[in-house]
């Protein structure tokens, strides 16, 4: 035996402490021999109070720290051990109640219990103890008492559930609300199971916030030493394995009660020691470890408690510390295990020695708590949120270097992903959630490989000397870095004698020995901490060791030469182990030790090199394969994760591997899918090396049929705008964007409404130094945004039709005009009184202000155009630009002047809202300025365009004005009867025509004839003349083609012109009876002319509808309905059908527009305001408010109707409906337009309309195709019986319908020598897959699940 040297203190306490011992045991015998058994048992009093056993204990901690426990004779041990067991045996079975104090007897007894017990541990925790101290049933009691206290004496005060199971017999206690006020979490789910008693009203303090008894802190406080010692015990002494599953069993269970922090943090020591010192009963301990855990909440804010080195780093839960110190405790390194031992041994030892028991119960942990999906799924536990906040704890422990077992557990978490436990499970939620996870760790490990990337300590340590490493690090650091290369060296030179050569670097070594130290100089003297922190520095020296010896094979093929082998570091680990003490005395001297940060660092460099990071790009690419899987959720899960990977490291983009599986996922037929690809690339459109890339998959993804993608789109190209300094891909996103103003969602309406009035209408810009802008400066400013407006407008106007340019004038429907009607309006309901009383300061009243300076700038930008010498013109192509001009059908590249530009912008304000047009000072203003433009004889494209821009603005404004001088009348009505006379536009000749008439209502007094009336009487005469003759020369052709025109427009601008000049030459009735002239004609080469006399007709029955009638008032004899009928039937020529078509539709609105039309309250002489509702918005024609004389026409049912659009609408209803499945495609489309109106205004029955628009979903053109549905789609949403009844009449049209279409295509074919089977089969084929994907989705079903409910039946 080996004696210590002691000094005069230690011999000292060493006596004090056998004294006490001798007097115990004397005060104990006296006691015992004056108390009969029943007092012997009585709990009235105990042998030694709280003050001796305090004492005892003091001294007994004191010599064991000192190692001096196992010089005291075993016999005054043994004689104490008993002494102490007899107060257990007093307190044993005392419960605590809410009257409770520290002064009361059961108290007193509990807390002498307490200290008994941990002077008995102090005891049998210290080194090279007799063993005859070592009795099973005296630990076997230990145990039993600390289980008993923390169950009944601290749980129940914490816990409702134990309260009911422990307490509620006794029918007194603590109410549900007190004893559970401390777990609030907990409350609310029990709270139903829990049925408490009541409390005794002297039991409860309702005044007391917290009713629980100051005494239960301190047997809690003490119960946590307990557990510690009890750690100790397991690390020292062989325990039997019944105890050490008891001791574990209520190690665990302390981590289901709230807020006994400490507690638990002491049986986290319990536990671990447990797992580590008992090997054979890890897999028990491994499967209480998990029911432990689905015990637990997976939300709530108390949930994560344990405290981690780095005060800015956030806890991580109680049970993840439990988990990853017991897989990291179960690692040994020493210098026997040889490299490749791990293989070579046999199963079981492979799962207690070594590396591998790390591998093997980390594989387990995961696999059964995978397996348990569906029985805890069952059990409505939240295994999904326990899951994932364990992967969120070790994703943060992935930094320290006090926990390297959090790769492990990751690393073995993701082969389980991968498996049939994740990816490739059969159930859908189980493959997301783990796409989900794989996910996070692939972009935090990305996230660090960058991190390392531009972070290279490798490198600073090579390049750098000791005083510039002293200097950045601090002294700890340069230290550190000279102790960690002379361990090097003294390594190496021990290791070289084992003759192991194998290629490694010296400098990772170094940074190796470095990060080693660091862990091994964190050892906290508490032996337990001790053992724990040794952990870590073993399983770090295992890890490293293992790596070296597998590298270059597999995966590890392509990563760098390890720091060292295993020899080496075997010495390393012997050099580190030996020098302990010279450490800590170093570390305690030391006053400036590693940064922790630096040491962050070093670990962050050697977890690259890792198995973890390693498989990234593994990972990586088993994310890409899940974007084909089968089901939408789980791409889509699988896009969420690519996202996070990519918002770690956006480099990953520019893969072209990546690239194409995002474009392949752009049109995936889950909206899902798309929405989160769209949502990754929006990320990243700021960066221009990614929007060159992406930036046209997400233009095409603006017409996706998901909502929730076009708003997310919208979004991205809304920021995209804000970075862009290409100004044509500007102008080409804000024209994109323009067209969903005719969405079908309101919020994408409402969202690109929202970005053009920033744009156009926002408040201007402060300038650097000053509040307001400057008059110049605003001027400026205004300039740039009409401009702006102006490029975004005209490729909007050359986008909107297939033949270059959309047809003047504007409708509403027109993209820029319906944003600024939304823009100029709050909401839908006050587009109709928008300018009705007074505005001043309301929202809308800045923006029309704001308008009208746009309206200002336009035209000082249309003056300046046209004053710039040689004006900049811009080339556009354009397939066909004006039916009626000389050109034939072929593109031309016409040139337009940048003043066209800005003419159309006024042009647009003006079918905007023609009140903005009227200025406060001089409202004609821009009939002057805009007049002079009226007097260029150009007959060319552009200044066609310009023209009838201008002439829209002037009569506009005339309209709204009233009045006019008479020299500014007279010449504007002499230039318009040039232009009606010259211009061969018919766009021209529109305007004119309805400019000369607005202006022959102005009375001038002068009793001069309008100059409607002079030109009217010019054509009229001139048609009187030919319409006698058999033969028209081509120049009488051209003539007569151009009076039809303006006489037609003339009768429907101005026929209450003509009616009060009462002359019957030019009344509505002799123009009607010219009209009809012309439609007898039957010469061929006349047939333009009898389309543009029925046109005229048309026009005409638009102002005065009673001219349709026989004088009769019927469609008898006398009355258009022959001719009509004529032009409608399916015999009579294409022109002619498209032309009667258009009469009715246009008639139709014209009686919508003015069933709107509300005049101001009698007596109310100041004006003749119209105001109108949002229908006339939305129309697709024009709003015509040239309200004429009013006439009775018809009676129904005793009220008067001057309407004939009803009868109008019965009259031609089953022609049209006939119409709407012509071969032709323009008549069919002209039909179901005219249809979509008479069903929207209530004229018709709607069930006829049900076959047609079956029939149409096989419609070969898109556009018919998706008019026919959307009416379809309303009409069921309507009258869902009527489809169904009409649903057999439709099949047998369709069919009918599908031999027109066959006929049609064979003939197409045979014109153009193509193969005709094949084309007619495809175009079959085509036009059933169209009908069942339009009429399955009517019924509730997809396709698919219709066939699966077909085949279910069968």
């Amino acid at each position: 035996m080996v004696e210590r040297s002691c000094g005069s203190a230690e011999k000292d306490s060493f006596r004090s402490f056998q004294k006490t011992i001798e007097n115990i045991s004397e005060k104990f015998d006296g006691a015992a021999l004056c108390n009969t058994p029943s007092q012997f048992s009585s709990v009235e009093r105990h042998y030694l109070s709280c003050e001796d056993l305090t004492d005892v204990v003091t001294q007994a901690r004191t010599l064991a720290n000192d190692k001096q426990l196992s010089d005291i004779p075993s016999t005054l041990l043994s004689r104490l051990l008993t002494v102490l067991s007899a107060h257990l045996k007093q307190a044993n079975g005392l419960r605590l109640h809410s009257s409770s104090d520290e002064t009361s007897i059961e108290a007193q007894n509990i807390l002498v219990g307490l200290d008994a017990v941990s002077i008995s541990l102090l005891i049998l925790g210290a080194d090279d103890m007799p063993k005859e101290l070592y009795q099973e049933e005296w630990i076997d009691e230990m145990v039993d008492y600390i289980r008993f206290h923390l169950v009944h004496n601290i749980f129940v005060f914490f816990d409702a559930a134990h309260y009911q199971i422990h307490r509620a017999h006794e029918g007194v206690g603590f109410c549900e609300d007190d004893i559970c006020q401390a777990a609030p979490t907990q409350r609310k789910k029990r709270r139903k199971n829990a049925s408490l008693s009541r409390c005794h009203q002297k039991d409860i303090d309702s005044s007391s916030n917290n009713n629980i008894p100051k005494v239960v802190y301190s047997i809690s406080s003490k119960l946590s030493m307990l557990l510690g010692q009890l750690a100790n015990l397991l690390l020292v002494v062989r325990v039997p394995d019944a105890i050490t599953l008891q001791l574990t069993s209520f190690g665990l269970s302390v981590f289901t009660i709230d807020n006994i922090f400490l507690l638990q943090n002491q049986a986290i020591k319990l536990v671990v020691a447990a797992f580590r010192t008992q090997p054979k009963l890890r897999g028990v301990i491994m499967d209480n470890l998990m029911l432990t855990l689905l015990k637990m909440p997976s939300s709530g804010r108390g949930i994560r408690r344990y405290m981690l080195p780095d005060d800015e780093t956030p806890c991580i839960q109680m049970i993840t510390a439990v988990l990853a110190s017991c897989i990291q405790s179960s690692v040994t390194f020493s210098a026997g295990l040889a490299a490749g031992g791990d293989e070579q041994r046999s199963i079981c030892e492979t799962e207690t020695v070594g590396y591998a028991p790390a591998f093997h119960w980390s594989h387990t942990f995961w696999k059964e708590l995978l397996n348990s999906w569906q029985s805890a799924k069952d059990q409505e536990i939240d295994i999904k949120g326990l899951i994932q906040n364990l992967v969120t704890d070790l994703l943060t422990l992935l930094k320290f270097p006090e926990w390297p077992v959090a790769s492990l557990l990751l690393l073995c978490l993701c082969s389980q992903l991968l498996s049939s436990c994740g990816i490739c499970s059969t159930e859908i939620r189980i493959r997301e959630f783990a796409l989900d996870l794989l996910g996070q760790i692939s972009a935090r490990l990305k996230n660090d490989s960058k991190t390392c990337e531009s972070d290279n300590i490798l490198g600073y340590l090579a390049r750098n000397t000791k005083q510039n490493i002293s200097m950045t690090g601090g002294r700890g650091f340069a230290w550190a870095v000279d102790a960690a290369r002379a361990d090097v060296a003294t390594t190496l030179v021990a290791s070289n004698h084992c003759g192991v050569p194998v290629a490694f670097s010296e400098e990772r070594f170094v940074l190796e020995a470095i990060l080693l130290r660091y862990v091994h100089m964190q050892r906290p003297n508490d032996p337990v901490l001790n053992s724990s922190e040794q952990s870590a520095l073993t399983f770090l020296f295992a890890q490293l060791a293992r790596e070296a010896d597998r590298h270059g094979t597999g995966f590890r093929s392509g990563v760098p030469c390890p720091g060292a082998y295993r020899v080496a570091y075997q010495k390393l680990y012997e050099v580190l182990n030996s020098s302990t003490e010279a450490d800590l005395n170093r570390r305690s001297r030391d006053s400036d030790p590693i940064p922790r940060a630096i040491a962050v660092r070093l670990f962050r460099a050697f977890s690259r090199h890792l198995p973890l990071a390693q498989q990234v790009d593994t990972l990586f690419r088993r994310l890409i394969w899940a974007l084909d899987d089968s089901a939408i959720t789980v791409r889509a899960a699988a896009v969420r994760a690519i996202d996070n990977v990519v918002s770690a490291d956006h480099r990953i983009l520019g893969v072209e591997q990546i690239r194409s599986a995002i474009e392949r996922r752009m049109t995936d037929s889950g909206t899902m899918v798309r929405s989160s690809i769209v949502d990754l690339l929006g990320k990243h459109m700021h960066k221009a090396e990614f929007a060159n890339q992406y930036y046209k998959s997400i233009l095409e993804r603006i017409s996706d049929v998901g909502v929730s993608v076009r708003k997310r789109v919208i979004n991205i190209l809304h920021s995209y705008l804000e970075t862009l300094p290409n100004m044509s891909i500007r102008i080409e996103i804000l024209r994109t964007l323009a067209f969903r103003i005719s969405d079908d969602d309101t919020g994408v309406q409402e969202l690109v409404v929202r970005i053009f009035r920033g744009l156009w209408l926002s408040q201007l810009p402060a300038s650097n130094h000053v509040c307001q802008l400057t008059d110049a400066e605003t001027t400026d400013f205004l300039s740039e945004r009409a401009e702006h407006f102006v490029n975004v407008l005209w490729d909007v106007f050359c986008s909107v039709s297939r033949t270059g340019l959309a047809k003047l004038p504007l409708l509403p429907t027109f993209p820029i005009v319906a944003i600024l009607r939304r823009t100029l309006s709050s909401s839908e309901d006050d587009a109709a009184t928008l300018w009705k009383g007074d505005r001043k300061g309301t929202k809308d009243s800045i923006d029309i202000i704001r308008a009208n300076d746009m309206c200002n700038a336009i035209l000082n930008g249309l003056l300046l155009q046209e004053e710039y010498d040689g004006g900049r013109e811009d080339a556009l192509e354009v397939p066909f630009l004006i039916e009626d001009t000389q050109f034939d059908r072929r593109s031309y590249t016409l040139s337009f002047p940048r003043a066209v530009r800005y003419a159309l912008g006024l042009h647009v304000f003006c079918v905007a809202d023609r009140k903005l047009l009227v200025g406060d000072v001089n409202p004609t203003a821009l009939v002057t300025a805009l007049h002079p433009y009226l007097k260029r004889c150009e007959n060319n494209p552009a200044n066609a365009i310009q023209l009838q821009c201008c002439l829209s603005v002037i009569d506009a404004v005339v309209e709204e004005v009233g009045c006019l001088s008479f020299s500014s009348a007279c010449e504007l009505e002499k230039d318009l009867r040039c232009l009606l006379l010259r211009s061969t536009y018919h766009g021209v000749l529109y305007y004119a025509a309805r400019c000369i008439c607005s202006t022959s209502k102005i009375d001038s007094g002068t009793g001069a004839l309008p100059g409607a009336l002079q030109i009217c009487y010019r054509f009229v005469k001139m048609l009187n003349e030919v319409c006698i003759e058999r033969e028209l020369s081509n120049g009488e052709h051209a003539h007569v083609a151009r009076a039809l025109f303006v006489l037609g427009h003339l009768a429907r601008f101005g026929a209450e012109t003509f009616e009060n000049y009462g002359d019957r030459e030019v009344s509505p009735t002799r123009l009607l009876h010219i009209f009809r002239s012309f439609l007898q004609r039957t010469s061929r080469q006349e047939f333009d002319l009898k389309k543009s006399a029925l046109r005229a007709c048309g026009l005409l029955f638009v102002s005065r509808p009673c001219l349709m009638l026989s004088a009769k008032g019927d469609f008898g004899k006398g009355s258009m309905d022959g001719i009509m009928c004529a032009a409608l039937s399916t015999s009579a020529e294409c022109g002619l059908k498209e032309q009667a078509l258009l009469n009715l539709e246009e008639y139709l609105r014209e009686e919508e527009s003015r069933a709107l039309i509300r005049f101001p309250v009698r007596g109310d002489q100041t004006s003749q305001t119209k105001y109108f509702s949002h229908d006339d918005v939305c129309n697709d024609g024009l709003v015509n408010l040239h309200g004429g004389k009013t006439e009775n026409l018809q009676t129904v049912n005793g009220e008067y109707d001057n309407s004939l659009a009803n009868g109008v609408a019965q009259r031609y209803w089953s022609d049209v409906i006939e119409l709407s499945t012509d071969p032709e495609p323009s008549v069919r489309l002209k039909a179901l337009h005219l249809v979509e109106i008479v069903l929207r205004q209530g004229l018709v029955h709607p069930m006829s309309c049900f076959p047609p628009l079956i029939a149409l979903q096989i419609d070969p053109v898109v556009t018919v195709r998706k008019l026919a549905f959307r009416l379809l789609k309303q009409q069921r949403g309507k009258h869902p019986e009527f489809f169904d009844h009409q649903l057999n009449l439709a099949l047998e049209l369709l069919f009918d319908y599908c031999k027109r279409i066959r006929s049609a295509v064979k003939s197409m074919a045979k014109e153009r020598q193509r193969n005709v089977d094949l084309l007619v089969s495809a175009n079959i084929c085509f036009s059933f897959y169209c009908l069942f994907s339009s009429i399955f989705p009517l019924f509730g079903l997809s396709p698919r699940a219709a066939t699966r409910a077909k085949s279910s039946r069968s």
